[in-house]
């Protein structure tokens, strides 16, 4: 029998998520699997970097009216496409679709950040779940750690991120600036931006120069551009906005330090620049 994977989420927002069902997708062509994208709102804000890849997903041309409307739009595109296997990636909408998939299709449940409020949600719909993944191998020992999930298999799918085989730029010497990237959502809660002026401080004191790009968007990029100031031609900050997803490996091998300041993470991709695994389906 043909193996036909759905993928459904609440929504298309940056972060890992995103980068793994691009990565995922990627491979699964090359490999000739057959699957499909199905996001329950119209939100894509990589749509440029997937229809590059030539990764197509399936979304409301407008957002739903209500919680309903996106589980309905949901379920049209299962029953159009016709899946042996269903994953909920992100949100509780994606979990809660599966509750109404008929009996004999395996549905599995993604966790894709360390936190507490995701594992018990994984755990209330544990009904109907016939299986768990986890992106790290702490997150499926979490998820074994909830009596409704320990049962059910787990399976460990790390991220991956695809990588030159050129390899990295070599490291500057003493008298070269020293090359910071950050990359990531700008938002207090979980990523913890709010300490980028005290480690600015910590910079600039130290003497060293260095160039520190910050790559990303979210509501605090207005207060990180007002308080991350240096008067020093030797010590500068570069705001460089919401960059294609092609230029993330590039960015990540041209930077000698990776700045990951995350209260809590899943597989934060930024460490994966040094010696984490290079293809473009999670270690595959």
């Amino acid at each position: 029998m043909e193996v036909r994977i759905a993928f459904v989420t609440y929504e298309l927002v940056h972060g890992g998520s995103l980068t793994f069902l691009i990565n995922i997708s990627r491979e699964f062509q090359r490999r000739k699997v057959a699957h499909c994208i199905i996001s329950l709102h119209s939100r894509h804000p990589l749509e440029r970097d997937f229809t590059a890849a030539g990764v197509n997903t399936v979304r409301p041309s407008i957002p739903p009216r209500s919680y309903e409307d996106g589980i309905a739009f949901g379920l049209e595109q299962l029953r159009t496409f016709n899946p042996t296997h269903i994953i909920g990636c992100l949100g509780p909408q994606s979990l809660e679709i599966l509750r109404y998939a008929p009996k004999g299709i395996p549905r599995l449940g993604i966790v894709q950040t360390d936190d507490q409020p995701v594992y018990m949600m994984l755990a209330s719909y544990a009904p109907f779940l016939d299986a768990t993944v986890g992106v790290s191998q702490y997150s499926c020992d979490v998820l074994g750690s909830y009596p409704p999930l320990a049962s059910k298999p787990i399976y460990y799918q790390p991220y991956g991120i695809p990588f030159s085989e050129n390899g990295r730029n070599p490291s500057p010497g003493s008298d070269q600036p020293i090359r910071i990237a950050y990359v990531g959502r700008l938002v207090r809660e979980q990523k913890r931006i709010h300490v980028f002026p005290q480690i600015l401080r910590l910079l600039m004191n130290s003497g060293r120069p260095f160039i520190w790009r910050i790559v990303g968007e979210g509501p605090q990029l207005a207060r990180l551009r007002k308080n991350l100031q240096t008067n020093s031609q030797r010590q500068l900050i570069s705001f460089e906005g919401q960059v294609p997803y092609s230029r993330i490996p590039e960015l990540l091998l041209s930077s000698d330090v990776f700045l990951l300041t995350s209260d809590y993470e899943g597989l934060p991709l930024s460490l994966f620049g040094s010696d984490g695994p290079r293809s473009g389906a999670g270690g595959q």
